[in-house]
């Protein structure tokens, strides 16, 4: 946040927020956690294991927030630009002990209750079920199936590799769809390429894919603005 908002002269929208949470990332079996530990517990509100995806210490399913909201009727949707079998998004509706579980993975959206997702990992859309219809982002104007946007054979590719405003303008859209449902919904949004050029000490990478992120945070608080009542 600290480097984009230098590169950036001083301004974000994130830094404009009026309400902060913090929360412990450590994971239950490690002071420093990874995202499928740390995701788990931001999704279902249970610390794990590192490696976990969806499941306690003993590797037991958890119930997570789309399941629980789902069951109320909300629609529900993911957007990231990792792989739809990230560890992110995926501990978002999936249910094992081993983040690398690609094929059981994507065999949990089955019975999970996204409605649909905006990812990269086309290479492995045959694993994912038959619910899902494969759309074009522009053809995604209507909720009327459980649909799979996909952006990339692996990770959705990087703002260093051309890919533009995809993200914000996903977003967006999605909100739009969304509105029109008569029902509430749930989103979890996932700026995943920050943290990877935080792996790779890409700088100049962190910088590009975190202002990304905040011009996404945007279209999310004017939604909010516009509504009046989004958390």
């Amino acid at each position: 946040i600290t480097s984009a908002q230098v590169a950036n002269g001083g301004d974000l929208t994130v830094s404009k927020l009026k309400d902060i949470g913090f929360s412990k990332t450590a994971s239950s079996d490690d002071l420093v956690t990874d995202s499928a530990a740390g995701a788990t517990a931001m999704s279902t509100g249970f610390k794990t294991h590192n490696r976990a995806i969806g499941v306690d210490t003993s590797d037991k399913p958890l119930k997570n927030i789309t399941e629980i909201l789902g069951a109320d009727g909300y629609a529900i949707g993911l957007i990231t630009t990792d792989a739809i079998d990230g560890a992110t998004p995926a501990s978002f509706f999936a249910h094992r002990k081993e983040r690398d579980d690609a094929a059981g993975i994507l065999a949990d959206l089955k019975d999970s209750k996204i409605d649909f997702f905006i990812a990269g990992g086309k290479s492995k859309a045959n694993l994912v079920p038959d619910s899902y219809t494969v759309k074009e982002l522009a053809d995604f104007n209507k909720l009327e199936s459980r649909t799979a946007i996909y952006i990339g054979e692996g990770k959705v590719p990087s703002i260093a590799d051309g890919r533009g405003g995809v993200l914000p303008n996903s977003v967006k859209q999605s909100l739009g769809v969304l509105e029109q449902q008569d029902k509430p919904f749930f989103m979890m949004v996932e700026a995943a390429q920050i943290d990877s050029n935080g792996h790779a000490n890409n700088t100049s990478g962190i910088v590009q894919e975190m202002l990304d992120f905040d011009q996404t945070i945007a279209e999310v608080l004017k939604f909010a603005d516009k509504t009046k009542n989004t958390l």
